[in-house]
This record gives structure tokens, sequence and C-alpha cells, in this order.
């Protein structure tokens, strides 16, 4: 699993928050982690990029609130998609 490839819009979303807190050094070893955590090749949907924010919100420290925001983004998005 490569956190940069796969051309998803959700993990773009994910790659580029995590980029820029971790770095592009570390962010993509904690994209493979909780993807593989989570039995993913990549995200698909919002629901998956919500699983993705709340599996990386429990890792705790500063990647809690980052988790949370992928979170919110991901279910404002379900939000639009229902309107």
């Amino acid at each position: 699993m490569q956190a940069t490839q796969g051309g998803s819009p959700w993990l773009t979303i994910a790659t580029e928050k995590l980029e820029r807190v971790l770095g592009p050094e570390r962010a993509p070893a904690i994209i493979d982690e909780i993807l593989r955590e989570l039995g993913l090749d990549t995200l698909e949907s919002p629901e998956q990029l919500a699983l993705f924010g709340q599996r990386l919100a429990r890792r705790g420290g500063f990647l809690s609130p980052l988790g949370a925001s992928l979170q919110i983004q991901a279910s404002m998005h379900q939000t639009r998609a229902r309107i």
C-alpha cells in the first residue's frame, strides 16, 4: 500500500493533511499503517475517510485533532451528497 498512489480524492485529502503536520517523510508510513489496520488499499468514500480519521484520532497526541478534522470533513461531504 502506498499512501501517495491510487488517485483517490479521499486518500489525497488525508495525505495532504498528514504531510502538513508530520512532513512528507513520516506521513506515508502512518497512512499505510492505518490503511492496513482497516484492511484497505485506498480510501474510496467519505465513509472510509471518516473511519481513517477515527483510527488516526485514537493514536492520541496531536494526531487526535487531525483525525477529528478528517472525520468532520468526511461528514461535510456526506451531508452535501444528501442535499
